[in-house]
């Protein structure tokens, strides 16, 4: 057993601080009037230490369904999105409580399927409604301010933000159609506000979803194929971005002036997927999409009207990649530290892992959650994540960040 996965075995509760490989290669260091490429070759050269998060600190005393969105406020508390409930709540571990913000419906201080929540200046927050196809700001005070159409760049493509910045611009990746028939299997990122308008970053294009071969068959399927690879992105509250790569594992960043720093390699373990990955990936997929509503809007796909019979055929009939890919897409978190944290797709049965990546694409630490924890957000100083009951029923911890 190497010595990364015995030391991540460690019982939970312990920190550790680990050493990995030996000497860093050389850093090669190119310019040109637009970009800075950075090459410090394949990391697995590289020293990196690994921290295992001892026991939270504290625990939401109400359980969730399936958490979405998650932001944390400057006074500790948390706002999250449950999918399931098509609820929005506030957290307050101090205190002890859990209070619905808003409610259901399509008025003012309504909501249907929220989804992501970013961090705005001023301590307010942006909500993705996608039930209701808007965007709403929601104040300090937790009442909603304003709402605003993701068409409000004046484009005919809708934005679905899942990033912003300090100075309050929301970024998102571009649909593959929406600047026409598709060029390619990439997309780029564009950025948007009120005050400075809409700039499409065409020069950073990341892979999307691989889709299926089409088929004829009248039973539901999944339209791409499962733990194929993809790219994923996060922007820091200074406006760097943070792309990370999916064919070759490393993290690019894309300075607000345009200066790009190429990472080097990074060197993860190759798994296979099993039967048992294709089921929880046909789950995770049925759960996480919803159903035209009869008269009252769409809803979620609940776990009760999810069988495991149809799982299993699913499981059978779609495509999946025969290995996992470097990292979970979705779950990459850019701070204000310089760094980028990114969960690495291991089994569901493995603790989760942390790549943490400075701004030179190496990877200086590895933290490691304890075992069936899901991770749903990262704040300030602390790490959420949830652990699920024998009901499938999410309870929200918090951790320290080591």
């Amino acid at each position: 057993m190497s010595c990364y996965n015995r030391f991540a075995g460690e019982r939970r509760g312990q920190v550790g601080h680990y050493r990995r490989g030996g000497e860093l290669t050389k850093a090669i260091l190119c310019a040109s009037s637009l970009a800075i490429f950075c090459t410090l070759g394949d990391l697995s050269a590289q020293e990196s230490s690994i921290d295992t998060v001892g026991a939270p600190t504290a625990q939401a005393n109400e359980t969730f369904s399936k958490i979405i969105g998650l932001r944390e406020l400057s006074d500790g508390r948390v706002l999250v999105t449950d999918w399931l409930e098509q609820r929005l709540a506030v957290v307050d571990f101090e205190n002890g409580t859990v209070d619905d913000v808003g409610s259901v419906g399509s008025g003012p201080q309504e909501y249907r399927l929220p989804r992501q929540l970013l961090a705005l200046p001023g301590d307010s927050t942006l909500m993705v409604d996608i039930g209701n196809s808007r965007l709403t700001v929601i104040s300090p005070d937790l009442q909603f301010a304003r709402t605003f159409s993701p068409t409000a760049h004046g484009e005919a493509y809708s934005m679905n933000p899942t990033a912003a910045d300090a100075q309050g611009e929301i970024y998102f990746a571009l649909s593959p159609f929406a600047l026409g028939p598709p060029r390619s299997d990439s997309v780029p990122i564009a950025r948007w506000s009120s005050g400075s308008g809409l700039r499409v970053f065409d020069q950073v294009r990341i892979k999307t979803s691989t889709p299926r071969a089409r088929r004829e068959s009248r039973l539901p399927g999944i339209p791409i194929v499962m733990y194929a690879g993809r790219d994923d992105w996060s922007v820091a509250p200074d406006g760097w971005l943070a792309v990370v790569r999916s064919d070759s594992y490393r993290v690019d960043w894309i300075a607000p002036d345009g200066r790009t720093v190429v990472g080097p390699t990074i060197s993860y373990e190759k798994l296979e997927v099993s039967t048992d990955d294709k089921r929880d990936a046909v789950r995770e997929f049925l759960l996480s999409t919803y159903q035209a509503g009869r008269g009252q809007g769409p809803t979620a796909i609940t776990r009760a009207s999810v069988s495991e019979q149809e799982v299993n055929r699913m499981a059978r009939s779609e495509e999946f990649a025969e290995e996992f890919p470097p990292f979970v897409p979705g779950k990459v978190f850019a701070r204000a530290d310089g760094t980028v944290c990114v969960q690495r797709y291991l089994r569901s049965n493995a603790r989760p892992e942390l790549d943490v990546i400075d701004r030179s694409g190496a990877r200086i630490r590895t933290i490691v959650l304890p075992q069936h924890r899901a991770l749903v957000g990262l704040g300030a100083d602390h790490l959420y994540a949830t652990w699920a009951d024998e009901m499938g029923l999410l309870t929200l911890e918090r951790y320290q960040l080591p």
